[in-house]
């Protein structure tokens, strides 16, 4: 175990190395570094011009912009992920890699495995170091108080980077790595893998807000923007992002298995990390899913049930008392006793309930 994982970082350094060289990289870099600072920048607008004077602009300044970030963010470093891996399989004839790894005791999995990792790196080092930029122009706007940036909310920031992007870029790349080896055509696969990640895109745009811990790859997209008490990401979305990165290995190890080298012959080696990220992978899948499924359903059943109620009578809120105790970024606690009249007399207490969705 411990020689393969130093073989997979020894092929995931030759993969930067690699990729450094490459105008590819620099070209994709330029894009999204571009992409990135001026989605900052335009958030900085808000917070100096429109946020001034329309509430509604409040959540786009840059404290909460990971908060609220879009999935065409995801969308791009999935198409960068796509053109930095996909001509894995052509690779493999070109530059007569088979040959290296047969004197190098090498395995598929390790070699594939060792790419994947390498490139899902280098695009996180991309994002978190364009981060690392936006916080910097925020604590330099904060520490002069000139009001133009500010810094990103760090809880989104670690639910950005921590918990989300790895699991993205991961699986970005194992499933492009993974139909080089099966299609071997450059163009099959950056169409059939840009048809992938675009119906993906599309899937989170139109997935319902109670479900859209399932399909989406920003565990902020359901999380509440508040200074008082920041989320983090709930423990079945964590079970999802765990799932997401051993469905990656997963596909990884298949596409070890199509590659057939002649050094390859341990059925165990083979086999094994397959069926474990598999095994392992469901179980958390299935338990986050319908841990999300659940509260959907309750959701579900709230909405009907005051869909089909109706109340004719006039309520008259006559007073709010009691005590609210605010402990920041820690307890929230509302102890309140409403009054109020109602212009109907009934025996049948009446009911309040919230919305589970909100």
């Amino acid at each position: 175990m411990f020689t393969s994982a130093i073989n997979i970082l020894n092929v995931a350094k030759a993969e930067v190395r690699t990729a450094r060289r490459r105008a590819r990289f620099w070209t994709i870099v330029f894009f999204l570094s571009v992409f990135s600072i001026m989605g900052y920048l335009i958030s900085c607008s808000y917070l100096g011009y429109a946020a001034l004077t329309s509430p509604s602009f409040g959540t786009g300044v840059p404290k909460y912009l990971l908060g609220n970030i879009d999935p065409t963010f995801f969308l791009f470093f999935q198409l960068a992920a796509l053109f930095l891996a996909f001509d894995a399989g052509h690779l493999l004839h070109r530059n007569r890699i088979s040959e290296v790894l047969d004197s190098k005791s090498i395995t598929n999995f390790e070699y594939l495995a060792g790419r994947v990792f390498g490139i899902a790196g280098l695009l996180w080092l991309v994002a978190a170091s364009n981060i690392c930029v936006m916080q910097l122009l925020g604590l330099i706007s904060t520490t002069i108080n000139i009001g133009i940036a500010d810094t990103i909310e760090w809880y989104s920031l670690f639910n950005l980077l921590v918990i989300d992007g790895p699991a993205t870029l991961l699986i970005s790349c194992s499933i492009v790595v993974f139909l080089s080896c099966m299609l071997r055509f450059r163009l099959l696969v950056v169409v059939v893998a840009s048809a992938l990640m675009f119906g993906w895109f599309f899937l989170v745009l139109n997935t319902p807000y109670s479900l859209l811990e399932i399909v989406s790859l920003s565990s902020n997209d359901t999380l509440f923007v508040s200074d008082l008490l920041p989320q983090l990401a709930s423990l079945p979305v964590v079970a999802i992002r765990a799932a997401t990165i051993l469905s990656a290995i997963a596909l990884v190890a298949i596409g070890a298995l199509i590659w057939s080298r002649q050094n390859s012959n341990n059925q165990l080696e083979k086999y094994l990390p397959l069926g474990i990220c598999l095994c392992v992978g469901t179980i958390l899948y299935v338990w986050g899913s319908s841990s999300v499924v659940s509260e959907h359903t309750a959701s579900e059943r709230w909405r009907e049930v005051h869909e089909n109620h109706e109340f004719d009578h006039r309520i008259d809120l006559e007073a709010i008392t009691g005590i609210v105790k605010i402990d920041p970024k820690k307890h929230l606690i509302a102890d309140l006793t409403i009054g109020f009249n109602v212009n109907a007399h009934t025996t049948i207490p009446l009911t309040f309930t919230f919305n589970r969705s909100m």
